[in-house]
Formats: C-alpha cells, sequence, structure tokens
C-alpha cells in the first residue's frame, strides 16, 4: 500500500516491544525512519503522558503526539520552539 493511500500510520505504543524503554525508544526511532522513508506521517497511540517521552518523541520526528494532557504538551513545544505561543 502506498503512501498516497495510507498516508498516516497510527501505532500503539504499547506495541513495539522492547525489553526496556531505551530500547523501545529506538525501535521507535528506527520505525519512524522508515515510514518517513516512505513518504508518511506517523503517530504513536496510547504513550504515557511524560515529558522526557514527548521530548523523544519530538527529536525522533514523529508527525503527531496524543496526549491527555494538550496544556502541558504545549508548554513543552512552546519551550523547544516547535509551535508558537
Amino acid at each position: 500500500m502506498t503512501a498516497d493511500v495510507m498516508p498516516l500510520v497510527s501505532v500503539d505504543w504499547e506495541s513495539v516491544e522492547a525489553r526496556s524503554e531505551d530500547e523501545r525508544l529506538a525501535a521507535a526511532r528506527g520505525l519512524v525512519e522508515r515510514l518517513h522513508a516512505e513518504g508518511r506521517k506517523v503517530r504513536f497511540w496510547g504513550t504515557p503522558d511524560r515529558t522526557g517521552l514527548w521530548r523523544s518523541l519530538v527529536a525522533m520526528d514523529v508527525d503527531y503526539v496524543g496526549t491527555d494532557n494538550p496544556s502541558r504538551l504545549q508548554e513543552l513545544l512552546q519551550d523547544l520552539g516547535v509551535v508558537g505561543s
């Protein structure tokens, strides 16, 4: 299936199998790189609402970051200069 047909891939964070958080982040980074190379956008769902994880997702160029705490995420994205105020 091409990116024209399925331009966004939404992945359950828990489905990124790893023994540790560092391994999960490395696996997620590889997945993001592969999907971006295919011209797709990436979103992980079910991610914990943790600032450190959000920073990692932004650093790996995830296209959409989901959260149950949008105001806290917005503050972080503003601090990182990703979005304006």
